[in-house]
C-alpha cells in the first residue's frame, strides 16, 4: 500500500515538471516569434537607402533594385522622367538640367531607396569639341547647378572667346556659360584716337563734302589714299593749294590730280588733310586722346567735368548726383588672329545747353546736347577708321533797325532789317589702333616748345613756337608692329 502512494507521488511529480517544462518551452517560443515579429515590424523606423545619382540630359539610366517595388515618387516630375519595367528595375531620363530626389517604394507602403539625381548636359562632349577645334588649348568644363563652368588655359583671349561661343551653343543659353578660361599669352593694344569738329558750311564753301570725304555713303568707312580718282565730281580748290596725296601736304600740283578713299594702313594721309583744314579754322580738334588696354579689358578716357544734379531722396532730404559731360571716349579691344585687332569703340561729345533747362525749387538744372556713336569693328595693327555724320544744327536770329524808328506801330518794320543765321557742325572720329609692347624708361622722351624759323615765322605773319607733337616720341614709347 505504502509502495502505491509512492508510485503515484513520483508520476504526479513528473507530469508537474513535464506541465513546467512545456510551459516554459511555450513561452520561450513566444518571445522568439515576438522577437521575430519585432524584427519584421521595424521596417518602418529604419531609414530606407540612399544613394546619388548623375544623369546625362536626355539620356537614360538603369536602376536594379534588390526588393521589388510598386512606385517611385520624384519630386519635380518635369526634370526626370521615370518608366517602371519589371518590379526590380526602373528606367529614369533626365529631360531637364537641376537637381531632384526620387523614392522608390515597395506594395506595403515600405521606403525601400532615395535617389539624389543631378541632370547635367554632356559636358565631356562638349570640351572635347572645344579643344579640337581650338589649337593648344586646354579646356575642361565643370556643372553647377546646371551651368556650365569652364577652366582651364588658351593661347591668347580670342581662343577663350570662342570656347565661351562654342559652349554657350551646347548650353542653349551664353549666360549659363561662366568663363573662367586663363590666357597664356598677354597682349596690349594701343588706340590713338582724333575727335574733331567740322564747321560744315565753311567747307561747303570751298566745295568739298566732308561726309564724302570721310565716311562714304554709310557713314562708316575704312579709308586711305590714293592718286587716281575721289568720290568728289568737283573740286572747287584753286590750283596753287592742292592736296598731294604722296607728301601729305599742300602743293601747287595740276587741278586734274585726284583722291579716292580707300583703305590705308596708319591713315596718315587723312591725318595730314585734318591739319590742312585746320590751317583754314575748318576743323576743332576737341581731343586726342591715346589709350592702352590689355586685350580683352576695357579703357576709358573724358575731357570735361560733372555738373551736380539735385535728386530729392525722401521728403525732407535732397541728394546731388553729378553728371558727365564733355569729350568722353571708351573701347575694348580683342586681339584676334595674325595680328587683327577687333575693336569695340564708343565715344560721345556733349555740351551743356539752356535748350531744355529745367528750373524747381530755386535749382537751375541745364540740359546737355550729346553726339555719340558706337561701333564694333576689325583692324589690322595700324589700320585706320573714320566715322562721322554726327551733326549738329544751331540757327540764330537778329533784328538791326533804326533807334526810335523801329518802334513806330505800322511802318516800324520798315527801320529794321532782320537776319537769320544757320550753321551746322559734324563731328568726325578718327581711330587707330596699334599692337604694342613696353619699352625701357630711357626710349620714353616728352614733347617740348622749340623757337620757330625765320621762314616759318615769315610765311605765319607772326612770331610762333613749334610744339614738338607727343606722337614723334611714341614710336620711342611704345614699340609699334603691324602685321
Amino acid at each position: 500500500m505504502i509502495a502505491l502512494r509512492i508510485a503515484q507521488f513520483l508520476f504526479f511529480t513528473l507530469a508537474m515538471n513535464i506541465c513546467v517544462a512545456s510551459i516554459a518551452v511555450g513561452q520561450s517560443a513566444a518571445t522568439i516569434r515576438g522577437a521575430k515579429t519585432d524584427i519584421h515590424s521595424g521596417h518602418d523606423t529604419a531609414p530606407p537607402a540612399r544613394r546619388s545619382v548623375k544623369l546625362t540630359l536626355d539620356k537614360s539610366e538603369v536602376i536594379d533594385l534588390e526588393t521589388d517595388v510598386s512606385d517611385v515618387i520624384v519630386s519635380n516630375p518635369a526634370m526626370v522622367e521615370t518608366v517602371v519595367r519589371t518590379a526590380r528595375r526602373v528606367y529614369l531620363t533626365g529631360t531637364q538640367t537641376g537637381q531632384t530626389s526620387a523614392v522608390f517604394v515597395a506594395a506595403d507602403g515600405r521606403k525601400i531607396l532615395t535617389l539624389d539625381i543631378t541632370v547635367a548636359r554632356d559636358l565631356v562632349s562638349m570640351t572635347q569639341l572645344i579643344n579640337r577645334l581650338i589649337p593648344d588649348a586646354r579646356v575642361r568644363a565643370e556643372a553647377v547647378n546646371g551651368d556650365a563652368v569652364l577652366l582651364g588655359a588658351v593661347r591668347q583671349p580670342a581662343d577663350a572667346v570662342r570656347a565661351a561661343e562654342i559652349a554657350a551653343r551646347f548650353m542653349g543659353d551664353k549666360e549659363r556659360v561662366m568663363n573662367m578660361l586663363e590666357v597664356s599669352l598677354h597682349e596690349q593694344v594701343l588706340l590713338k584716337v582724333t575727335i574733331a569738329e567740322v564747321q560744315r558750311g565753311a567747307v561747303k564753301r570751298f566745295g568739298i563734302d566732308v561726309k564724302q570725304l570721310a565716311a562714304g555713303a554709310n557713314g562708316l568707312q575704312v579709308i586711305g589714299v590714293s592718286e587716281t580718282a575721289f568720290p568728289i565730281t568737283s573740286v572747287s580748290v584753286p590750283s596753287s593749294a592742292i592736296f598731294d596725296a604722296t607728301k601729305g601736304v599742300l602743293s601747287a600740283s595740276p587741278t586734274g590730280g585726284a583722291l579716292m578713299a580707300v583703305w590705308r594702313a596708319g591713315g596718315t594721309t587723312l591725318e595730314a588733310l585734318v591739319e590742312a583744314m585746320e590751317r583754314s579754322n575748318l576743323v576743332r580738334t576737341l581731343a586726342e586722346p591715346t589709350l592702352a588696354s590689355m586685350s580683352g579689358e576695357s579703357a576709358e578716357f573724358l575731357a570735361g567735368g560733372e555738373f551736380p544734379i539735385p535728386v530729392s531722396r525722401d521728403k525732407d532730404n535732397v541728394s546731388v548726383d553729378w553728371k558727365k559731360f564733355g569729350v568722353g571716349l571708351s573701347f575694348t579691344p580683342m586681339v584676334m588672329s595674325e595680328g587683327r585687332i577687333s575693336l569695340k569703340i564708343a565715344t560721345e561729345v556733349s555740351d551743356l545747353s539752356s535748350d531744355g533747362a529745367v528750373s524747381a525749387n530755386g535749382f537751375n538744372i541745364p540740359a546737355i546736347k550729346v553726339r555719340r556713336a558706337s561701333s564694333t569693328v576689325e583692324l589690322p595693327s595700324g589700320g585706320s577708321l573714320v566715322m562721322a555724320g554726327l551733326i549738329s544744327e544751331t540757327a540764330q536770329r537778329s533784328a538791326e533797325g533804326v533807334p526810335g524808328l523801329r518802334q513806330l506801330p505800322i511802318i516800324g518794320p520798315l527801320f529794321e532789317s532782320r537776319d537769320f543765321a544757320r550753321s551746322q557742325t559734324e563731328l568726325v572720329i578718327i581711330v587707330t589702333p596699334y599692337l604694342a609692347k613696353a619699352v625701357p624708361r630711357q626710349a620714353l622722351s616728352l614733347p617740348g616748345v622749340d623757337d620757330a624759323t625765320v621762314r616759318e615765322s615769315w610765311r605765319a605773319g607772326t612770331s610762333l613756337s613749334r610744339t614738338n607733337s607727343a606722337y614723334e616720341a611714341a614710336p620711342a614709347a611704345f614699340s609699334f608692329f603691324d602685321h
